[in-house]
């Protein structure tokens, strides 16, 4: 178990998803927790000296979807409690509930390991989306090559 912050602060990719298109996160979108861009904002203490953080999520164009900043309840923050951190807020005016605990590894090079899983929900509760998240960006296919002109033969020398 994770026992403090640290870890949680970074930019995060999601994976994979469930729970259909209209949920919070989806594949290929950016978590961004604590990093102080785009409203999430650094782990600050609350005046119950509660650990806390703002997040933001971003679709897989950079834009922001959802966080920190501009909810109806701001300011919406991720509290962490017992390793892990939960938050409640509004998105498309539905209620929406965060939850994001951590698995660690450690490699055969002695290096720890991060990975992100989660829920969220919104409105109906029986509707929730769970998630996975590293700190890889996603796979960039590779370009397809089009079919083209050939090309002018140069005029060399015979030899």
């Amino acid at each position: 178990m994770v026992t403090n912050i640290n870890p949680f602060v970074g930019s995060w990719y999601v994976n994979w998803a469930s729970g259909g298109e209209d949920h919070v996160l989806q594949p290929e979108y950016q978590l961004l927790i604590g990093t102080g861009e785009q409203g999430a904002t650094k782990p600050m203490l609350t005046d119950d000296y509660d650990v806390c953080v703002g997040f933001a999520v971003l679709d897989d164009k950079g834009k922001k979807v959802f966080g920190t900043g501009d909810s109806e309840n701001d300011p919406l923050l991720l509290l962490f409690t017992n390793g892990t951190l939960r938050g409640v807020g509004f998105y498309q005016g539905q209620t929406v509930r965060v939850y994001i605990s951590m698995a660690e590894a450690q490699l055969p090079d002695d290096q720890l390991s991060y990975a992100l899983y989660g829920s969220t929900y919104s409105g109906d509760p029986d509707q929730v989306g769970v998630w996975g998240a590293d700190g890889n960006p996603p796979a960039i296919p590779p370009k397809k090559i089009k079919p083209g002109k050939k090309g002018k033969k140069g005029k060399g020398k015979k030899g």
